[in-house]
């Protein structure tokens, strides 16, 4: 189905790269609640995925919607989270919906769907998996939440280029600080230094 660019979250109509249609599958109603970003690493540390489904459970009070990339690692944890938790969550993909990608996730998908999650994408069908589409899909993460949640990742990445799209867009960037030593805190502790929030009391901060 294709979503009426009237029906598009606030935060997508101003991009300066604008998004002309969305294409979805699964509950299109998740679109008008707020929505929190939970991005990552593709190879997170244990630390890493603890902290992002205690980042979940303690948003679960929260009349919210996650949005993540359904990539591997962190997104994974964020959408496999909320599943388990009971809580909705949208998949942004950087492919058509048809294309079954990453494979590994199918199971996860399956369940989403059938949990009433919802899965979004710019790319009309038969697009494929295309390398510059994954930075490309980051802006719409960015745009369509309030606030976006880091938790680990490398200087390099595309969790960075989310980071980018949340600040330059005004959005609350939160990251979770990490051991100077592990190379997936040096994204977050970069952030840190650049002005992001560190996430260092779930209790008091989400």
């Amino acid at each position: 189905m294709t979503i009426l660019r009237e029906r598009f979250p606030e935060g997508l109509k101003s991009l300066k790269d604008p998004v002309d249609a969305l294409y979805a599958q699964g509950d299109a109603h998740l679109l008008q609640k707020r929505a929190v970003c939970i991005v990552g690493t593709r190879r997170p540390t244990t630390y890493g995925l603890i902290q992002c489904r205690n980042i979940v459970e303690k948003l679960k009070s929260r009349d919210i919607v996650i949005v993540s990339g359904f990539a591997l690692g962190i997104d994974a944890c964020a959408h496999q989270s909320a599943l388990e938790l009971g809580i909705s969550s949208i998949a942004v993909l950087g492919c058509s919906l048809e294309t079954d990608y990453p494979k590994a996730h199918r199971k996860l998908r399956q369940a989403m769907l059938q949990a009433g999650h919802l899965f979004l994408t710019e790319y009309p069908r038969g697009s494929g998996v295309r390398p510059e589409n994954f930075p490309k899909r980051n802006r719409i993460l960015a745009a369509m939440s309030e606030d976006v949640i880091i938790v680990q990742c490398s200087i390099r990445s595309g969790t960075m280029n989310t980071a980018a799209h949340a600040m330059s867009l005004g959005k609350n960037l939160w990251v979770v600080p990490g051991n100077i030593d592990e190379p997936m805190s040096r994204g977050p502790n970069w952030l840190i230094f650049q002005g992001a929030n560190p996430l260092y009391d779930l209790d008091e901060q989400l």
